[in-house]
């Protein structure tokens, strides 16, 4: 949604509970991870993807970049939430330059915002019968300047502003398993800290999208509710029982039902949400059934998800970690932040990919 270059610059992906960074350079026909990182932001500092501590968001950053030897000061960044819209829309057949005056008055029939408010942009999918398909995304200027200034006061450069779906996309055409991929229609299920996206792509285009306000800050709150933790405390126990660690029982035992009365409410939650968006889907692309969903972002490493949702939505689903499409040298394979982690870095690479594809 900004001027985009082609020089290799760092995909900076500022989430509501933590700020992921990678930078990527090009190795033979595939692309090398060459730097990243992780850093977890204050609480509260961003809520419903609006920047409330903008200092702590911006110290997040520089300790981030300075953490992990990042040199560059060139990054791209994505935006999410509801004051994002992204609508398929049929216009007259015309060229690109007529398009893109059309475009403003196309918006304001689907727009639920002063077209004043937001930054306009758009993608055409196809063309058949004088008519054309075309993609439009809206996102509200505010939210695109609070990114910005939250980089420029942490020292960086914002080269890029792109869409949290589209960044999925990119990371998605990395970790394709199989030519069936490609010609089916799949699932991308990013579930972060506060906001799950789903998509649903035919090959690389978005077919379908949909942002809820429910990620895995919901689960860590129940869990500080039903056994009086702090948040803190809720995290840890969240930790120990997704590495499965049962051996310190004495003083911090694992509930007994923590898995029955906590976690599985929140899958049937979630399942619910991605059934009710394919089943959208299906009613508008019959021909064309979902048949993979790919989980990832933090919530997607959940143990057990997979094999729920598996099960709950009749659909294979599968994690996604875009680091299994990339070259990683000796050391970096054996950092536990990729082999635990790595379904987190999903919109990170995906906007390290945008700033060398350009």
């Amino acid at each position: 949604m900004l001027s985009i270059g082609k020089k290799s610059i760092i995909g900076l992906d500022i989430g509501s509970n933590a700020i992921k960074a990678v930078e990527l350079k090009p190795s033979g026909k595939k692309w090398q991870l060459h730097k990243y990182g992780i850093k977890s932001i204050p609480q509260e500092a961003i809520v419903n993807s609006q920047i409330k501590d903008m200092e702590g968001v911006a110290r997040t950053i520089r300790e981030l970049m300075a953490e992990a030897h990042f040199t560059s000061k060139q990054v791209a960044i994505s935006v999410s939430g509801s004051a994002v819209i992204v609508k398929k829309i049929q216009v007259g057949a015309m060229s690109l330059l007529d398009l893109e005056d059309q475009i403003p008055l196309e918006a304001e029939e689907y727009i639920p915002f002063d077209i004043e408010e937001v930054h306009l942009d758009f993608q055409v999918l196809g063309q058949h019968d004088e008519q054309m398909d075309v993609l439009l995304t809206a996102c509200k200027k505010d939210l695109i300047n609070q990114r910005l200034e939250a980089v420029e006061t942490a020292g960086l450069q914002a080269k890029i502003c792109d869409l949290d779906l589209f960044c999925l996309a990119n990371s998605f055409e990395l970790i394709l398993r199989a030519p069936s991929d490609i010609e089916n229609a799949m699932a991308l299920v990013n579930i972060g800290a506060s906001l799950t996206n789903i998509t649903i792509l035919i090959g690389s285009d978005p077919i379908f999208t949909r942002d809820h306000l429910f990620g895995a800050n919901l689960l860590t709150k129940e869990i500080q509710q039903r056994y009086e933790l702090s948040y803190s405390e809720a995290e840890l126990l969240q930790s120990r029982a997704a590495t499965n660690q049962k051996d310190n029982k004495e003083n911090n035992p694992i509930p007994h039902d923590y898995q029955e009365e906590v976690v599985r409410p929140f899958f049937e939650q979630l399942g619910r949400q991605i059934g009710q968006s394919i089943d959208f889907y299906k009613a508008n692309h019959p021909q064309k059934p979902v048949k993979a969903v790919l989980i990832s972002g933090g919530g997607g490493l959940t143990p057990g998800l997979g094999d729920f949702l598996t099960e709950q939505l009749g659909i294979e689903t599968r994690l996604a970690n875009p680091f299994d499409g990339i070259k990683l040298n000796d050391s970096v394979k054996k950092d536990p932040i990729l082999t635990a982690m790595g379904p987190r870095f999903m919109i990170a690479v995906g906007l390290a990919l945008r700033g060398i594809n350009g």
